[in-house]
């Protein structure tokens, strides 16, 4: 399935955490006409109901100076991507504004989703009612990408020594992935998360 970013263009893929950033940054921006100041493009995200969050997606960046969510930081991240390769002006501080390329990418992103040349079940971070404004035969089913189990680099686990056992032991270390996967899963019960919790003994930078 082709993606709508080619990676000459932004160096991403379509259905990676940067690259959703990318396209709806591109595509909430393209209803603007002159610039808006982050807080304006970070609010407009928020209230059109892009992002399906989860708790980890409003911690900070533990290596960071800053105290926003870590997702408002990757859509920074991503502004700054889509600067380096003309899609978005740096003409001013704190002023978000798409170029014209910018602005014909956001139109050919929409398009392949309405068309289908680009697949919304692979958008695992979009919320259902988003894709079906994208391209309105859309419909949730089972073929719907899961959330992976790792969105962000802090977020790996440390297995602690007692729980990994004896170096090397590959049957243990499967266990210990299969476990983690559904530990990881947004559809995993609080109570069954917990569980698996004090089953792995995990320990992270900053909790689960």
């Amino acid at each position: 399935m082709p993606s709508p970013l080619e990676p000459s263009v932004v160096g991403c893929r379509f259905d990676s955490p940067q690259g959703m950033c990318v396209m709806t940054l591109l595509m909430v921006l393209r209803q603007y006409r002159g610039p808006r100041t982050k807080a304006d493009v970070i609010d407009a995200i928020k209230l059109e109901g892009w992002f399906d969050l989860l708790p980890e997606d409003l911690r900070r960046y533990p290596q960071g100076n800053s105290n926003e969510p870590r997702w408002v930081t990757l859509v920074c991240w991503a502004r700054n991507l889509c600067a380096d390769h003309g899609l978005i002006s740096r003409d001013q501080r704190d002023a978000w504004e798409s170029t014209t390329e910018g602005k014909n990418q956001a139109v050919k992103i929409s398009q392949h989703f309405r068309e289908n040349i680009a697949d919304l079940r692979k958008c695992w971070w979009w919320k259902p009612e988003k894709k079906r404004e994208l391209n309105p035969g859309y419909t949730p089913s089972s073929g719907d990408a899961l959330r992976p189990p790792y969105v962000y680099e802090d977020s790996i686990p440390i297995f602690r020594r007692s729980v990994r056992g004896r170096e090397g032991n590959r049957a243990s270390d499967e266990r210990l992935a299969k476990l983690l996967a559904e530990y990881r899963n947004p559809n995993t019960t609080v109570e069954r998360r917990d569980r698996l919790r004090e089953v792995l003994e995990l320990s992270f930078p900053e909790g689960p």
